[in-house]
């Protein structure tokens, strides 16, 4: 016989009684859930959003840029080796030290193999640098140096072997060279305060076939070096390619060097830097990149007065952004083999020069300078809107 109780005057079956209760219970955890669930979810919005107001705001006032220095071409030999002999190390770069050591990254070309081993043949001019100039190269803050060059082979593919390995050993990146034919053409990555550059390195004047051995230096294949951007891109905040390119001793770049850099920012490069024409070019800014056509000599020993004068190039990196501030040179002229900071009537016409090569390359050469300054003094561009939302 089924017990009846009732409630609000009418009888209910407990059983029915049962399943309303537990009905009422499950609304009401539900009700409980769903609002926890608003709160967690408003409460991890506002963190997220005081965070990122928080971190872009501490960026834009205390931006903290990655200072990237450039000089040209370095060649290591002939009397330059022998003041080296005679002065030593100091001798070479004292003059222009303090300008080069604000930098985290500086990058050049080197234009001379570094073997001691004598055996190795001498092709052309038969460039050749001491070894022990890498450990100097080190001291005086080099990070990254192009290998890539028309003189890469003066000592054979054993003289690339050996600049390889003593960069290695000194800890200066290499970029466009390689011991095995497909490493030429891989990124050498830099990561400097967490913000990640990737270096490629090329040359268009080839003075001798490299066939003879595995050792070896990236050919300007755009295509290749392209499609190697394209694959690392997402995976860094800056790309910059080294070209040794153009013609010698001329003013301007020609048309196909302008439409090969063009190229390359459009596929991912951040920053052109040209060398092989031993004399200034002028800078263009295109787009979100920057083109350094051509930064003359750095260490040489030519004599004509073109190739006697240079600037030491600096971009500050904003990673936040991916924003690179407009450059900033020092003139540098070159004294009894080895550069000096420039002064007086000199420097005045360099920068009169790039003023004017700048100009030549039309809306977005570059034609105002400013002179290197303590990092981070040029204020970045605000950050996009939807980053302080």
């Amino acid at each position: 016989m089924m017990l009846k109780i009732e409630l609000m005057g009418k009888s209910v079956c407990p059983k029915f009684l049962r399943t309303s209760q537990n009905w009422l219970m499950q609304r009401s955890q539900i009700r409980c859930f769903k609002i926890s669930l608003m709160f967690r979810t408003f409460f991890i919005i506002l963190i997220f959003v005081c965070l990122s107001t928080t971190t872009s705001a501490d960026r834009i006032e205390n931006p903290k840029p990655i200072r990237f220095l450039a000089v040209g071409d370095m060649m290591l030999g002939r009397n330059i080796a022998k003041n080296i002999r005679q002065n030593g190390p100091e001798w070479l770069l004292g003059d222009v030290k303090s300008t080069l050591s604000g930098s985290d990254i500086l990058f050049g070309n080197l234009e001379s193999p570094l073997t001691s081993d004598k055996s190795l043949p001498r092709r052309g001019f038969g460039f050749t640098g001491d070894p022990e100039m890498a450990r100097w190269l080190k001291d005086y803050g080099f990070t990254v140096l192009s290998v890539s060059n028309n003189h890469a082979f003066d000592r054979g593919a054993g003289g690339i072997t050996d600049t390889l390995k003593y960069l290695s050993k000194f800890g200066i990146v290499a970029c466009g060279g390689g011991t095995e034919p497909s490493e030429p053409y891989q990124p050498q990555i830099v990561d400097v305060k967490g913000t990640k550059f990737a270096f490629f390195a090329a040359e268009s004047i080839v003075n001798f076939d490299s066939t003879s051995g595995k050792s070896g230096v990236a050919f300007l294949d755009s295509k290749k070096i392209i499609s190697e951007i394209k694959k690392i891109r997402n995976d860094v905040d800056f790309v910059i390619v080294s070209l040794h390119w153009g013609n010698e001793y001329k003013k301007h770049p020609n048309t196909n060097q302008i439409r090969i850099a063009h190229d390359f920012i459009d596929n991912g490069a951040d920053v052109i830097i040209g060398h092989h024409p031993h004399v200034l070019q002028g800078i263009e800014r295109y787009k979100d990149g920057l083109i350094f056509y051509s930064l003359g000599n750095f260490i040489f020993d030519q004599r004509d007065e073109p190739t006697k004068r240079s600037v030491i190039a600096a971009i500050d990196f904003y990673p936040m952004n991916r924003w690179l501030t407009n450059p900033m040179v020092t003139p540098i002229a070159i004294k009894n083999y080895h550069p000096v900071l420039d002064s007086g009537n000199t420097r005045e016409k360099t920068i009169g020069e790039l003023i004017e090569y700048g100009k030549a390359l039309g809306k977005d050469g570059v034609s105002e300078f400013s002179d290197i300054a303590p990092a981070g003094l040029e204020v970045p561009p605000p950050l996009p809107t939807d980053i302080l939302k």
